[in-house]
Protein backbone atom coordinates (compact mmCIF):
# COMPACT_ATOMS: atom_id res chain seq x y z
CA UNK A 1 0.00 0.00 0.00
CA UNK A 2 1.44 3.37 -0.87
CA UNK A 3 0.64 6.60 1.33
CA UNK A 4 1.38 9.94 0.28
CA UNK A 5 0.25 13.47 2.28
CA UNK A 6 -2.46 15.93 -0.30
CA UNK A 7 -0.48 18.60 -1.95
CA UNK A 8 -1.71 22.15 -1.25
CA UNK A 9 -2.58 22.22 -5.40
CA UNK A 10 -4.68 19.19 -4.30
CA UNK A 11 -6.43 20.90 -1.63
CA UNK A 12 -7.11 24.22 -2.80
CA UNK A 13 -8.42 22.35 -5.73
CA UNK A 14 -10.93 20.35 -4.39
CA UNK A 15 -12.21 23.54 -1.91
CA UNK A 16 -13.01 26.17 -4.06
CA UNK A 17 -15.47 29.07 -4.19
CA UNK A 18 -18.05 27.46 -5.77
CA UNK A 19 -18.24 24.77 -2.91
CA UNK A 20 -20.27 24.61 0.04
CA UNK A 21 -17.34 22.59 1.85
CA UNK A 22 -14.99 25.37 1.15
CA UNK A 23 -12.86 26.24 4.74
CA UNK A 24 -10.34 29.36 5.45
CA UNK A 25 -6.71 28.87 4.35
CA UNK A 26 -5.51 28.50 7.43
CA UNK A 27 -7.72 25.34 7.94
CA UNK A 28 -6.65 24.50 4.41
CA UNK A 29 -3.08 24.30 5.09
CA UNK A 30 -4.02 22.08 8.34
CA UNK A 31 -5.73 20.09 6.12
CA UNK A 32 -3.02 19.66 3.31
CA UNK A 33 -0.59 18.50 6.44
CA UNK A 34 -2.59 15.63 8.10
CA UNK A 35 -4.96 14.04 5.33
CA UNK A 36 -3.30 11.74 3.40
CA UNK A 37 -4.08 9.89 -0.20
CA UNK A 38 -3.80 5.96 -0.29
CA UNK A 39 -3.94 3.74 -3.06
CA UNK A 40 -5.51 0.24 -1.77
CA UNK A 41 -5.39 -3.05 -3.70
CA UNK A 42 -8.38 -5.45 -5.28
CA UNK A 43 -9.74 -7.66 -2.46
CA UNK A 44 -7.95 -5.79 0.68
CA UNK A 45 -9.14 -5.66 4.14
CA UNK A 46 -9.75 -2.05 4.75
CA UNK A 47 -11.31 -1.61 7.94
CA UNK A 48 -12.74 -4.84 10.35
CA UNK A 49 -15.28 -4.17 12.66
CA UNK A 50 -14.24 -3.44 16.03
CA UNK A 51 -11.46 -1.00 14.56
CA UNK A 52 -10.97 2.59 16.08
CA UNK A 53 -12.86 4.99 13.19
CA UNK A 54 -9.33 6.92 13.25
CA UNK A 55 -10.23 8.36 9.42
CA UNK A 56 -13.31 9.34 7.16
CA UNK A 57 -12.74 7.42 3.64
CA UNK A 58 -13.66 9.22 0.77
CA UNK A 59 -13.31 7.53 -2.05
CA UNK A 60 -11.74 9.35 -5.15
CA UNK A 61 -11.51 5.76 -7.52
CA UNK A 62 -12.37 2.31 -6.77
CA UNK A 63 -15.40 0.69 -4.39
CA UNK A 64 -15.53 -0.50 -1.43
CA UNK A 65 -17.82 -3.52 0.06
CA UNK A 66 -19.02 -2.36 3.56
CA UNK A 67 -20.42 -5.55 4.82
CA UNK A 68 -21.34 -7.71 8.51
CA UNK A 69 -21.00 -11.55 8.86
CA UNK A 70 -24.08 -13.13 9.94
CA UNK A 71 -23.74 -15.79 13.20
CA UNK A 72 -24.00 -18.45 10.33
CA UNK A 73 -20.76 -16.97 8.54
CA UNK A 74 -23.11 -15.73 5.53
CA UNK A 75 -22.07 -12.10 4.67
CA UNK A 76 -24.90 -9.32 5.15
CA UNK A 77 -23.64 -6.33 2.37
CA UNK A 78 -24.84 -3.19 3.92
CA UNK A 79 -23.97 -0.89 1.13
CA UNK A 80 -20.73 -0.31 -1.47
CA UNK A 81 -19.05 3.13 -1.54
CA UNK A 82 -17.61 4.20 -4.89
CA UNK A 83 -15.87 6.85 -6.34
CA UNK A 84 -17.12 10.58 -5.18
CA UNK A 85 -18.60 8.60 -1.97
CA UNK A 86 -17.49 8.93 1.57
CA UNK A 87 -18.46 6.14 4.04
CA UNK A 88 -21.13 6.72 6.50
CA UNK A 89 -20.66 4.30 9.68
CA UNK A 90 -16.83 5.85 9.79
CA UNK A 91 -18.55 9.38 9.70
CA UNK A 92 -21.15 8.34 12.39
CA UNK A 93 -18.75 5.85 14.51
CA UNK A 94 -16.07 9.41 14.69
CA UNK A 95 -18.86 11.95 15.59
CA UNK A 96 -19.99 9.61 18.15
CA UNK A 97 -16.85 8.31 19.29
CA UNK A 98 -17.71 4.85 18.97
CA UNK A 99 -15.48 1.80 17.15
CA UNK A 100 -16.35 0.49 13.47
CA UNK A 101 -19.52 -1.97 13.31
CA UNK A 102 -18.71 -3.49 9.88
CA UNK A 103 -16.05 -4.55 7.40
CA UNK A 104 -14.96 -2.68 4.61
CA UNK A 105 -12.89 -4.84 2.03
CA UNK A 106 -12.16 -2.93 -1.45
CA UNK A 107 -13.73 -4.74 -4.94
CA UNK A 108 -11.32 -2.87 -6.92
CA UNK A 109 -8.05 -1.43 -7.29
CA UNK A 110 -9.01 1.72 -5.36
CA UNK A 111 -7.51 5.14 -4.28
CA UNK A 112 -8.78 7.16 -0.65
CA UNK A 113 -8.79 10.50 0.71
CA UNK A 114 -8.47 9.95 4.16
CA UNK A 115 -10.20 12.62 6.60
CA UNK A 116 -8.39 11.89 10.14
CA UNK A 117 -11.11 12.32 13.26
CA UNK A 118 -9.99 15.05 15.01
CA UNK A 119 -9.83 17.05 11.69
CA UNK A 120 -13.51 16.02 10.33
CA UNK A 121 -14.72 16.64 14.09
CA UNK A 122 -13.29 20.14 14.13
CA UNK A 123 -14.15 20.62 10.57
CA UNK A 124 -18.23 19.68 11.47
CA UNK A 125 -18.15 22.34 14.43
CA UNK A 126 -16.80 25.12 12.55
CA UNK A 127 -18.12 25.00 8.77
CA UNK A 128 -21.97 24.19 8.28
CA UNK A 129 -20.96 22.92 4.96
CA UNK A 130 -19.50 19.61 6.21
CA UNK A 131 -22.34 19.07 8.95
CA UNK A 132 -24.16 18.35 5.33
CA UNK A 133 -21.63 17.74 2.98
CA UNK A 134 -22.90 14.54 1.52
CA UNK A 135 -24.52 16.89 -1.37
CA UNK A 136 -21.08 18.17 -1.88
CA UNK A 137 -19.23 14.61 -1.98
CA UNK A 138 -20.15 13.22 -5.85
CA UNK A 139 -18.78 16.63 -7.49
CA UNK A 140 -15.58 16.73 -5.29
CA UNK A 141 -15.23 12.83 -6.03
CA UNK A 142 -15.59 13.42 -9.71
CA UNK A 143 -12.64 16.55 -9.95
CA UNK A 144 -10.95 14.22 -7.13
CA UNK A 145 -10.72 11.01 -10.05
CA UNK A 146 -10.09 13.03 -12.81
CA UNK A 147 -7.21 15.07 -11.38
CA UNK A 148 -5.51 12.66 -9.43
CA UNK A 149 -6.32 8.73 -10.36
CA UNK A 150 -5.32 6.43 -13.02
CA UNK A 151 -8.17 4.19 -12.65
CA UNK A 152 -10.87 6.25 -14.06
Amino acid sequence: MFLSFCSMNDINFLFTSNSSLRISEADLLRFSRECIIKKVSKASFFIMPGDESRYLPFVIAGTFKVYKAAENGREITLYRIEDGQSCILSALSILNNTNFPATVETETDSEVLLIPAELLKYLVDSYPGWRNYRSEERRVGKECRSRWSPYH
